[in-house]
């Protein structure tokens, strides 16, 4: 996006209508008082959408389970393949720097995307036909009208042009990303609190208007950290969003592991090479599990095989007797 091109966008975030050219409509932002009142129609409508016989959401996802629509199978899929793009985008931060393997990454990662967004329009493919979409609608068109001069627009028979202006109004994270760490809008954040006037024209606030504000807090934070990533990573948005995930992960761990730790009261038996400690549910296990170092993990990997085959000592476990071979090396080489 060019300096034109961003500034002309930033002036519309700021003014914060919306404009549905093919009827000439001007939308303007909502006030607080027209907003609480759109929840009046909105719960309205919802009762009467349910009367007449229309599906919740949660009507909808136990009908899709019953029906195989979508299944257990499905949303393993789905949470699936959100891990693989959080992983891949971590390898990507840890790679931004080697460019033939970022380019392959980056094409790994839209694959995986890809996949995403065709397992979620699966799952949300009935969303359209329940209870609180019909119900969001009247909320919206009654906002619509509340906000804007409508007497020579038929509403009823354009609802499909008007709601599709409205959702194509709100940018998505990129494009929103892009301006906060570019000009003009870098600059007027810099001095936001040294200028008299407002940054945005409106009582309340739209979500472009959120998103801006906070992406361009998170920006900061980046650059006030001690951990800070390069501006090569700054600047690329699957990598930044690596750097995240990266220290997200980093923080949990930590957070797992002093859990544990302070679930051990006996300062000998913290300090054994062995541990065990009992977990109430499987989260809490694979919490405790997620506390072994790399190495650990491969050795109770290695226990459970040999321990699957038949009872063991604990001098026959493997890394024991490579533990005593190791020492016998090690008596051989000082003999």
């Amino acid at each position: 996006m060019n300096y034109r091109l961003r500034e002309f966008v930033i002036a519309k975030i700021r003014l914060g209508n919306i404009y549905v050219k093919e009827l000439d409509l001007v939308i303007k932002p909502a006030v607080l008082s027209d907003i609480l009142s759109s929840y009046d129609v909105y719960n309205q409508a919802f009762e009467e959408s349910v009367t007449d016989g229309l599906m919740t959401v949660e009507e909808n996802e136990q009908y899709m389970l019953r029906s195989g629509q979508w299944t257990n199978l499905h949303e393993d899929a789905l949470k699936g393949v959100n891990t693989l793009i959080e992983d891949t985008k971590v390898l990507m931060y840890e790679n931004y720097n080697v460019p033939k393997k970022l380019k392959s990454l980056k094409k790994t990662l839209t694959n995986n995307q890809n996949s995403y967004k065709s397992l979620l329009f699966k799952k949300n493919s009935n969303y359209s036909n329940t209870a609180e979409s019909f119900s969001e609608t009247a909320r919206l068109m009654f906002l619509i009208k509340r906000c804007s001069d409508t007497k020579q627009v038929d509403l009823e028979n354009n609802v499909t042009a008007i709601i599709s202006a409205y959702n194509s109004s709100m940018l998505d994270d990129s494009t929103i990303r892009d301006l906060c760490r570019n000009e003009p809008w870098k600059s007027l954040w810099s001095v936001r609190n040294e200028i008299k006037q407002d940054l945005f024209c409106n009582e309340e606030l739209t979500i472009n208007q959120k998103n801006l504000i906070l992406w361009s807090k998170s920006y900061e934070g980046i650059h006030e950290s001690i951990d800070a990533p390069p501006q090569e990573v700054i600047d690329d948005d699957d990598c930044l969003d690596g750097w995240f995930i990266a220290q997200n992960r980093k923080r949990i761990a930590e957070r797992k592991k002093a859990q544990v730790e302070d679930g051990i009261k006996n300062a000998k038996i913290k300090n054994a090479d062995n541990v065990f400690v009992v977990a109430d549910s499987e989260e809490q296990a694979k919490d405790i599990n997620s506390v072994n170092s790399p190495q650990a993990q491969s050795i109770k990997a290695a226990r459970d095989i040999a321990i699957s085959k038949g009872p063991l000592e604990h001098s026959q476990l493997p890394d024991r007797q490579a533990h005593h071979i190791r020492n016998i090396k090690q008596g051989l080489k000082k003999g």
